[in-house]
């Protein structure tokens, strides 16, 4: 019988007050039930929104994948901006010219996980 490693992974993030204020992020990753990772990160409170904080929680969990080098994975989250974006369901705004809109995740961030996300793709697995 071969097993195959599936890992369930999960992140989180939070800033309070929104936008601007503290910011942290989390992520858990399971294997049969057991922790094999558990990480939370303080971001900041400067540039810093709930948005930016998810993606933090998303990156750490996706860095953690790569060293794993699962077989197949489950990814959960609960920010709609995040897990559309690297679905691809919602296109990643680039600011143009002189042009800052107030709060946005910045494009190199997104590039950045959208990289990592295809790579994640690779195991055809995102929950």
């Amino acid at each position: 019988v071969e097993f195959i490693m599936h890992l369930v992974c999960y992140f989180d993030g939070a800033c309070w007050p929104n936008p601007n204020g503290h910011a942290a992020s989390g992520a858990l990753i399971l294997r049969d039930g057991e922790t094999v990772y558990a990480g939370a990160k303080y971001i900041g409170c400067r540039n810093t929104s709930n948005n930016v904080a998810e993606y933090h929680g998303l990156i750490q969990v996706l860095e953690k994948l790569i060293e794993l080098q699962p077989e197949s994975m489950t990814i959960f989250g609960d920010a709609d901006l995040v897990i559309k974006q690297m679905k691809g369901e919602w296109k990643v705004r680039v600011p143009k010219g002189n042009e800052k809109p107030k709060y946005y995740i910045p494009y190199y961030w997104t590039s950045c996980f959208l990289c990592l996300y295809r790579w994640a793709c690779c195991f055809n697995y995102w929950g």
